[in-house]
């Protein structure tokens, strides 16, 4: 066992060693190189590995035992949430695979077994194979025969390899191109065959990292195959496009690696879309770092180098400029630029005269008409001809320019390259015509910056005007000289002056001249970014606006602070606690309401009170109407319901507004395909915003409606059958009878059922049969004899003493032991032979009733599986026709059918009808049903299987199903038969976790597992019944 985990490791060895004490002798490694050591030099019979180690990880793991020891049997640990790994650990030589939190006693016991064996197997087989070669002279002919065939089959290969895009491949043991498919790689311009004889290292391909390089050497020289390696292919005529190759290492019958063969991809068009994503995300964070430029810049010509700058590093140009017009010559001049550009600026003139060349350019025409000028393909525009040569040499293959505006007016463009063709997307131009809107904002800032500046000059001339409004004024207000360390590091500052509301909001007092470390103790090492804040605007003069909490103070405040000289910061505050804590409950409230919102299983929409417009809708309504959330706003009462239905809709929908009704119940609804539902809504008036809303709640009952219907009309169906029947029917339960029916009460001569209902039963048994009835009622109801017939001498109400045959078994009643019978009068039984034959055969009959009611009875705790067994019992005998039963050994089927899940009226309802997804515990209790429907029925004297159908009709072919992992002839036909049906029968119907699949999807199903789980030939009778018979599934 290779595991670097002592607990894992530990419960694995408890499991086998308590499920198969002294089968296992089990030897403990932790890493793979002691792995491998170990079985070179011991014997073993099976490795039991996990695939994270200290020297080892994922399908490495696998391949590195499968290299070294062919023969041993390997059996991967995957983790819960990792069963692909462990599927693609058997095609890389793995025998099974076990997942770590299933791996119970028998699961790991078995799996090691049947690997064992697999091996084993495998090995025979090659032996036996290894023994025929001496007869390959005896069939050269044969062998030239095949040949052809393979010729034949090589042609039609190489025919599709030319068809699809990829390509084929193979590379000689020194990983030099031997071959390539016809036609590979075509479609984008190369020639493949030159590059024959060359290593991938020879290739013209790019934006391979090293690391990458060394991870694929690495794979390679250890003869592993290896998939999507990807890199970047330059045909000649300077097209790129994005590829991705795998491969699998090829080996001699000795075992020597001959090289490789695979397959490549041509994944431009998934790279490009990555591309652009990434660009998009540099292009966003372009836009950031541009408004943070346009926020702490102070010139005009920082704020335009730093865009060229941003521009090339974040957006990923090759370079970027920007020109102002002159307004003399109306010439453009080159104010800013950034990048590589191979000295394409330096011979760049631009102008606004249209008459010149320069004029004509892109730029020149975006700055005439004030909007952007596009080029994306630099070197094939006529427009571009004049710079096509330096655009060549400095590897520009698209160019867009956009106008710079102050004050409304056009002064100037910034312009960007790349370095592929169609590089400018849409959302690519819309992202920098926003950068070019940003920088055209900032200078007009500039602009108003001057002005404030004057502004301030005015302000401080008229300080002492407003120093009253300063003392009087409700935010807090601090003037501060900023502390520096020997390192210019800002550690602490001084109170240079305060207003009234900084000592009411603070609590601080006679704080000026004093430093805030005195005043405020511990303040620099519980907000150190208030310092960090406060030095830089003390030492930029750029102004900041924030909130902060200060734990000495307790309290959160919102500051602005600009600094009015260097050194000196002005701090302007007010204490926002109660604000926050607001802002933080109503946060969570909403959260919390939207996540209902979102989250509800019933649909929910809100509309406006007066004109039943819908303005908000959760996922769960917009998916029971057929709309997406864009759709359904707008929408209203008319439009989803049909025209008939609407004035009752509406009423209803006035009633609830005001609010005479809280629920309408089966309202029909209209979907968006024109098909019809029907809900249940709940709705109420609702405030929202200060406007009139409503909240309407809708449940689809569609489903709930078919199923009481259906439920209603079998109940109804068997409850006539048993009224009407000839025989008396009864079932006595803690000594007392809990049901008779009608020709119960005849026989006995009273009146009514009510009248039997709660009587001792032995009331009616004359006094001389008295104690054998008891003692038959006993026997049944302990178990001593399920199934009893016999015969009494009985009471009726009046007195009279009748002869009555008797055929009662034990069977559960609402979840409880009881005895279900029937009851014949036989007076006439000795006078007439005849008669009492005609009684047997209806005594059969009514039993074959009681048979329906119990499964009725059973279906009333699990409305959703209403007829399940009914159809199941019609399917299976209808299987069992196909392939020759006789009438017989039909109707064996048919009873089984009827009963083969009566043991689910042992769990509960509420697993039974639950409409997620079932736990382990939940799902172990609904697989006992097989056998508490075996245990129900096993003590019945069925002249068929009926108990052993019932406990197998989950068993599978290949030993997969429960509840004993029977396999092939140890299931009986009638089982087979029975599990064929059940599967078809459930698929195609509804359930309370998801609705019915169709006939299409469980006959696939079958078909998927034929040989497998399912019986071939059962699976063969089933489909020629669907497909070819016209059969359906009853209703």
């Amino acid at each position: 066992m290779l595991e670097d985990n002592a607990g894992d490791a530990r419960l694995v060895q408890t499991a086998l060693a308590e499920h198969a004490p002294g089968e296992f002798a089990v030897t403990r490694v932790e890493r793979l190189a002691d792995a491998l050591v170990r079985i070179a030099s011991e014997h073993f019979d099976a490795v039991l590995c996990d695939l994270g180690l200290p020297d080892s990880t994922g399908l490495a793991t696998a391949q590195a035992i499968a290299a070294r020891a062919a023969a041993l049997p390997l059996v991967v640990l995957t983790g819960s949430h990792n069963e692909d790994l462990g599927r693609e650990a058997i095609h890389h030589g793995a025998q099974d695979y076990v997942i770590k939190g299933e791996a119970s006693g028998p699961i790991v016991a078995r799996t090691l077994r049947y690997a064992i064996e697999r091996k084993r197997l495998e090995i025979g087989i090659r032996v036996a194979n290894e023994s025929l070669a001496h007869r390959v002279a005896e069939r050269t002919a044969e062998l030239e025969a095949a040949m052809k065939q393979l010729g034949a089959s090589e042609a039609r290969f190489r025919e599709l390899t030319e068809l699809t895009s990829d390509w084929y491949w193979e590379q000689d043991e020194q990983f030099r191109f031997k071959w390539f498919s016809e036609g590979a790689m075509k479609h984008i311009g190369i020639d493949i065959a030159e590059y024959v004889g060359c290593t991938r290292r020879e290739l013209p391909i790019d934006q391979v990292t090293e690391e990458q390089w060394a991870e694929h050497r690495r794979q390679t020289e250890a003869h592993l195959p290896f998939r999507d390696f990807e890199y970047r292919w330059t045909n000649r005529s300077g097209g790129q496009f994005y590829l991705s190759i795998s491969g699998r290492p090829v080996f001699d019958e000795q075992g020597r690696f001959n090289g490789y063969h695979g397959v490549g991809s041509d994944i431009t068009k998934r790279k490009r879309a990555e591309l652009a994503l990434a660009r998009q995300k540099d292009l966003y964070e372009t836009l950031s770092q541009t408004n943070q430029v346009i926020v702490r810049g102070t010139s005009r010509e920082e704020l335009f180098q730093a865009a060229c700058r941003i521009a090339v590093v974040h957006g990923r140009f090759r370079f970027a400029w920007i020109g102002l017009i002159d307004k003399a010559d109306q010439q453009v001049k080159l104010v800013a630029k950034y990048g590589e550009d191979a000295g394409y600026l330096g011979q760049l003139r631009m102008s606004m005269d249209e008459s010149t060349i320069p004029g004509r350019s892109v730029t020149g025409a975006a700055l005439r008409a004030g909007r952007r000028g596009v080029s994306n393909d630099f070197l094939n525009d006529p427009l571009t001809a004049p710079w096509h040569e330096a655009a060549q040499r400095a590897g520009v293959r698209a160019f867009a320019a956009f106008p710079v505006r102050q004050g409304g007016a056009v002064v100037g463009a910034i312009s960007f390259y790349a370095g592929e063709p169609g590089f400018f997307t849409d959302d690519l131009l819309a992202t920098l015509d926003e950068m070019a809107l940003d920088v055209s904002f900032a200078l007009d800032n500039f602009e108003r910056e001057t002005e404030r500046a004057r502004a301030v000059d005015a302000l401080r001339e008229s300080e002492a005007r407003y120093r009253s409004l300063f003392e009087n004024m409700l935010n807090g207000f601090a003037y501060c000289r900023m502390l520096y360390d020997d390192h210019d590091r800002p550690v602490d500052f001084v109170y240079l002056d305060v207003n009234n509301a900084f000592e009411r909001l603070t609590g601080l007092k006679n704080v000026v001249g004093k430093q805030v470390t005195e005043v405020i103790p511990g303040v620099r090492e519980s907000t150190p970014e208030l310092f960090e804040i406060y030095g830089r605007v003390a030492t930029t003069g750029v102004p900041e606006a924030f909130e902060i909490y200060v734990e000495p103070l307790r309290h959160w405040f919102s500051i602005s602070v600009y600094g009015p000289e260097k050194g000196h910061f002005v701090a302007v505050f007010d204490v926002i606690t109660e604000r926050k804590r607001a802002e933080a409950l109503l946060r969570e409230s909403e959260e919390r309401l939207r996540t209902i919102f979102e989250g509800a299983l019933d649909g929910i929409l809100i509309a406006d009170a007066q004109t039943g417009e819908f303005l908000n809708a959760n996922p769960e309504i917009c998916r029971m109407l057929g709309y997406s959330p864009e759709e359904i706003v707008g929408l209203g009462i008319a439009d989803i319901h049909r025209e008939q239905d609407l004035p009752h809709a509406m009423e209803q929908f006035e009633r609830l507004r005001r609010g005479e009704i809280q629920t309408a119940s089966d309202v029909p609804m209209l979907r968006k395909d024109g098909s019809v539902f029907y809900a249940e809504i709940k709705a109420a008036p609702i405030r929202l915003g200060g406007m009139d809303r409503m909240l309407g709640i809708f449940r689809d009952i569609t489903e709930r409606k078919r199923t009481q219907r259906e439920l209603a009309d079998s109940e109804e169906r068997f409850r006539g059958l048993v009224e009407q029947s000839i025989a008396g029917i009864y079932i006595i339960q803690d000594g007392k009878f809990a049901y008779v029916n009608p020709r119960y009460t005849e026989i006995f001569g009273y009146g009514s059922a009510e009248e039997l209902i709660g009587l001792d039963p032995l009331a009616i048994v004359a006094e001389k049969d008295r104690a054998a009835a008891a003692e038959n009622i006993r026997r049944r109801l302990e178990g001593d004899a399920p199934n009893l017939s016999y015969e009494f001498a009985a009471q009726r109400k009046d007195g009279s003493t009748i002869e009555v045959g008797v055929h009662g078994s034990r069977a559960t009643f609402r979840g409880r032991p009881a005895v279900i019978g029937l009851i014949q009068d036989i007076s006439e039984k000795k006078r007439a032979e005849e008669e009492i034959r005609r009684y047997v055969a209806q005594l059969e009959t009514a039993f074959m009733s009681t048979v329906q009611v119990a499964t009725t009875l059973s279906e009333m705790r699990d409305p959703y599986t209403t007829g399940h067994e009914r159809r199941v019992a019609e399917v299976s005998v209808a299987i069992g026709a196909e392939l020759g039963f006789d009438e017989r050994r039909l109707e064996g089927l048919r009873v089984a059918g009827y009963l083969h899940d009566i043991g689910k009226i042992t769990i509960p309802s509420e697993i039974l009808s639950k409409p997620g997804k079932l736990s382990t515990v939940e799902f172990e209790l609904i697989k006992g049903h097989a056998q508490a429907s075996y245990d129900v029925l096993k003590d019945v004297e069925f002249p068929w299987p009926v108990a052993q159908v019932a406990l197998q009709h989950h068993e599978r072919l290949d030993g997969s199903g429960y509840p004993h992992g029977l396999k092939g002839e140890a299931i009986l036909l009638e089982a087979r038969i029975m599990a064929v049906a059940d599967v078809v029968e459930a698929m195609s119907s509804h359930r309370p976790y998801r609705p019915g699949l169709g006939i299409d999807k469980a006959l696939a199903e079958i078909e998927r597992g034929r040989g497998s789980a399912y019986d071939p030939a059962v699976v063969d009778a089933c489909l020629r019944l669907f497909r070819d018979r016209g059969y359906a599934i009853p209703a």
